[in-house]
């Protein structure tokens, strides 16, 4: 076991990017300290990516996994917009693909959101599994910690800016047709334009 310390409260964002950099296996978990575990929890929540080499991240289901355009979190019983990253296991290989947390996120919330939304972007998958004896009590820490809606509400905004078309179509890339009748140089255009889209 490998224990890095901090000399300051890093946040659940920050505390896991260092500890990521640390990673060298295939999988990897991100366990809060508010997260009660059971046993076999390893087994349950690995099982899927030895059946999906696209499989990103497995969760517990019952946590929050909603996507709402506002960027805070709901839940459905349909498949999930995101998985809660406070007990759940990854990829260790996608996410250094997709890369993990970045900048614009500061200490905790719409990480998780975030996340899942950029690896199902990219083309991976995730999902949640059934694993009851994982409790999650919730906001243990971040109750007591100043600025927390701040740092929530910094976050959700920059979520908002990234995946806003997600948030509102639930789709990650427009529909459109150019129709171009003649090039006369323009064809350099179409990518931006697209993007800008």
């Amino acid at each position: 076991i490998t224990v890095i310390e901090h000399e300051e409260n890093l946040g659940f964002i920050g505390a896991n990017r260092i500890a990521f950099e640390h990673m060298d296996t295939p999988l990897g978990a991100f366990i809060n300290d508010d997260v009660i575990l059971c046993a076999g929890w390893q087994a349950i929540l690995e099982q899927p990516f030895w059946k999906n080499d696209k499989m990103a991240i497995v969760g517990p289901r019952g946590g929050c996994n909603l996507c709402l355009e506002n960027g805070h979190g709901g839940w459905t019983e349909k498949d999930p917009d995101y998985v809660e990253m406070a007990h759940a296991m990854f990829s260790v290989p996608i996410f250094r693909k997709v890369g993990l947390f970045p900048p614009p996120l500061t200490f905790n919330y719409a990480e998780d959101s975030w996340q899942s939304l950029l690896c199902r972007e990219a083309g991976y998958e995730i999902k949640e599994v059934d694993c009851p004896g994982i409790k999650h009590k919730r906001a243990q820490t971040s109750s007591r910690m100043p600025d927390v809606d701040a740092w929530a509400q910094k976050n959700r905004d920059a979520l908002v800016r990234r995946f806003g078309y997600y948030l509102r179509t639930k789709r990650f890339a427009p529909d459109f047709l150019l129709n171009r009748k003649h090039a006369h140089g323009d064809v350099l255009l179409v990518g931006p334009v697209a993007r800008a889209l």
